[in-house]
């Protein structure tokens, strides 16, 4: 994958925020297939290392939602958003 070279097995919540940060870049150079692996891996180091109700996890799957999008995935997309929005409504 794309982002082996950050240590695919480390779990810190600091990283997962660089690999958001990578994904908002790449976002932004439209490589939407490399934005959504470096959201995905943001995703799965913060399921691991914080709550499903923290705001971070809930800014990757908004990430990930708007990605979708542009990949032409709206079932993906709306998955996502979906996940954002039963989240929201356990405040």
């Amino acid at each position: 994958m794309a982002y082996n070279h950050l240590g695919s097995g480390s779990s810190h919540p600091e990283l997962a925020l660089a690999y958001l940060n990578m994904g908002g870049l790449e976002y932004q150079r439209s490589n939407f297939p490399l934005a959504e692996s470096y959201c995905q891996r943001a995703l799965e180091i913060q399921l691991k290392t914080v709550a499903e109700t923290d705001p971070r996890v809930i800014d990757t799957l908004e990430a990930l939602a708007k990605i979708s999008d542009e990949l032409g995935n709206s079932r993906k997309a709306r998955e996502y958003r979906a996940r954002v929005n039963a989240t929201r409504s356990m405040y």
